[in-house]
């Protein structure tokens, strides 16, 4: 990563421009734009982003060779950000061992000299390399943090620094104004120049979230000090633009440290400036102030966010960006009698619908569909995502490119009621040895059923429960082929226009 540490200081402000600086002018190179272009599945993604009604438009005359009036420009970024998350790119918190498979932990971390592609003038350069000793074996494999693009997007796999790297380099390769962001307590994205907003825009490929810019403060739980924003044609000190307390922002600065900063941004966007026309430079300077104008401006949302997805559980808590909801979230419970006040048999249907990514709630009297996203409803959630294929038309539930179990829990809470039965319709689908395992637990230990490769399964229980807990486990055999998380699947359905909630939980209630 660029900035190796969570401090929220900002160390050498030049250091880090230039560093950024040298990363961005990668992308400029004619052919890694060309060879960046022809990977990217242009009309797949423009189909996908045409006819929105939601987004403000593009103007006629604002169109560009990519996009059409018709079509929808943060649309379009969302099915970028959501493609290169699910099928190109891969997160790498450790690799698996090179010699057996097994997982690795990290040991230590240097820096070497390194050959560089052709693409590059160089012949080589410095760049930081891990070591991860293997769990099983003691094997040691090598993790190179490049900085070169086009290494990078042959390996495809890294951390937030690799990914936002590629997929900045994808934004330019697209035609559009591009912006590589340093958040120094210890992140990098994107921001991409809106033609129908007509502004900067937050991307953050690692998330698949496109103009969130909050997500960070609000859902993730950091506490922001330093983002500095820089590109081919502007450098700008953004932080505002990712903070709705600009009063504890301020407080987390060094006065003397922004007066380094700004003398450093100036500078650096003169000399960029330099190298354009003088009817380009006004025009530049005009969107820096307008910029300004809008980062003094302390944003305010009512949206929800969450922490962050990117990376494992024990990862994402050691750095702090849960956002606080790991505690919580791990005992989320499903209180059934909210939903019915009558028990019986199909007391309570907890539906699900990949295609939708929404819940489902049936009783006798009626249905609610308000409860987006699978994790939700779910009380505990690992190594999962939701994977939609845009060309086959499927949506399911998958683990995540890694060699550890997905792990996906919910529990059922009866309150005044007790479960009598539960029938599970899970959707599975499995294949080259993998492996869906489906536990029903009671939290009394006086009931627990277990099932395997099972795409249905109905338990009666003989001691009725207040509370229950259904857990599937997703697994590949050791060794397995690159592609082993995708023959693990839940709720595997159809995307289409006429989707019916077909897969969930039925479960029988009785008087406690």
């Amino acid at each position: 990563m660029m900035c190796s540490t969570k401090s929220s200081r900002l160390g050498n402000p030049e250091n880090l421009i230039n560093d950024s600086l040298k990363r961005v002018l990668q992308y400029e190179i004619p052919e890694l734009q060309g060879l960046a272009l022809s990977l990217i599945p242009l009309d797949v993604l423009r189909k996908n982003s045409t006819s929105c009604t939601i987004h403000p438009p593009i103007n006629e005359g604002d169109a560009t060779i990519l996009l059409n009036a018709d079509e929808c420009e943060l649309c379009f970024f969302q099915e970028l950000a959501s493609w290169f998350k699910d099928d190109f790119f891969s997160w790498v918190n450790s690799p698996d061992c090179e010699a057996c498979g097994k997982p690795s932990k990290f040991k230590a971390r240097y820096s070497v000299f390194w050959p560089v592609s052709s693409m590059n003038r160089a012949s080589q350069y410095v760049i930081d390399v891990e070591d991860h000793e293997c769990t099983g074996c003691r094997n040691v494999t090598k993790f190179p943090r490049h900085t070169d693009a086009s290494i990078l997007i042959e390996t495809r796999k890294g951390r937030c620094s690799e990914w936002a790297q590629v997929f900045t380099l994808f934004c330019r390769a697209i035609g559009y104004r591009a912006r590589l962001v340093v958040d120094v307590t210890d992140h990098v994205w994107t921001e991409v120049y809106s033609i129908a907003l007509k502004r900067w825009m937050h991307v953050d490929s690692c998330e698949a979230s496109v103009d969130q810019p909050l997500l960070y403060e609000k859902g993730w739980g950091k506490k922001l000090s330093y983002i500095v924003a820089v590109g081919i044609d502007d450098i700008q000190d953004v932080s505002w633009r990712y903070s709705a307390d600009h009063k504890g922002l301020m407080a987390r600065r060094d006065p003397q440290a922004d007066k380094i900063l700004v003398q450093n941004v100036i500078q650096k966007r003169n000399e960029l400036h330099q190298r354009y026309p003088l009817q380009i430079r006004r025009r530049l300077m005009v969107g820096v102030i307008l910029e300004l104008l809008e980062l003094m401006v302390e944003p305010t949302t009512n949206a929800e966010y969450c922490g962050r997805i990117s990376g494992d559980k024990d990862w994402i808590q050691s750095r702090s960006e849960d956002g606080g909801h790991s505690a919580q979230d791990s005992r989320k419970t499903i209180k059934l009698s909210e939903f019915t006040s009558t028990p019986g048999p199909a007391a309570v249907k907890i539906m699900y619908s990949s295609a939708l990514d929404k819940y489902q709630i049936e009783t006798p009297t009626g249905s609610d569909s308000s409860n987006s996203s699978w994790q939700k409803l779910a009380s505990k959630s690992e190594n999962l995502f939701r994977k939609e294929e845009k060309d086959w038309k499927m949506a399911y539930l998958a683990r995540k490119h890694s060699a550890k179990p997905g792990i996906i829990e919910w529990r059922f809470d009866a309150d005044k009621f007790l479960i009598s039965r539960i029938d599970v319709d899970s959707g599975g689908f499995v294949k080259e040895g993998c492996e869906i395992a489906c536990d029903i637990l009671s939290d009394d230990g006086r009931f627990s059923a277990s099932y395997k490769n099972v795409g249905k399964c109905s338990s009666q229980l003989l001691v009725p429960c207040r509370v229950l807990t259904v857990r599937f486990t997703l697994k590949s055999p050791p060794g397995g082929p690159d592609l082993s998380w995708q023959f693990a699947q839940l709720f595997r359905e159809k995307v289409s226009k006429n989707v019916v909630f077909s897969f969930g939980f039925t479960i029988d209630l009785i008087q406690g």
